[in-house]
């Protein structure tokens, strides 16, 4: 499906250990007000903020550089998809003669990123009634 639309549509949910640098021009940038805020039907607020600023911009990368790694908290088979994807689309680029520099779109995948405090996880758990047998 990745491969049809040409996008993911679904974003990889991504944790990082918390970081004082990262926070804080969060929420500086939290501060302003929202470029988009609604309730959705199922009453969970959204709001969406523009950072348009390029020395904010460059202040939130090399905060974000230090961060070690990132951990997958959902979407292990979209990024996996995204990648094989990712591989073809590499492939038939240079079958036609292309040459890929790293930031063609589908060498990318669309993720969201929160820091560990803000993550709870919960107990998953599945009830088997029946064996088949």
């Amino acid at each position: 499906l990745t491969y049809v639309q040409n996008a993911n549509v679904g974003p990889v949910f991504l944790t990082y250990r918390d970081s004082n640098a990262v926070t804080t021009i969060i929420s500086e940038i939290v501060e302003s007000p929202p470029e988009s805020n609604f309730e959705a039907d199922d009453g969970i607020i959204h709001m969406v903020w523009t950072v348009s600023d390029n020395g904010l911009i460059q202040r939130f990368k090399e905060a974000f550089s230090e961060v070690a790694c990132t951990y997958i908290a959902d979407g292990h088979h979209r990024s996996a998809s995204a990648y094989r994807v990712g591989e073809m689309k590499i492939k038939e680029a240079i079958a036609r003669g292309e040459s890929i520099s790293g930031n063609e779109p589908f060498t990318q995948f669309l993720a969201v990123l929160f820091p560990a405090s803000q993550l709870k996880i919960m107990e998953y758990n599945r009830v088997v009634k029946d064996l088949n047998g």
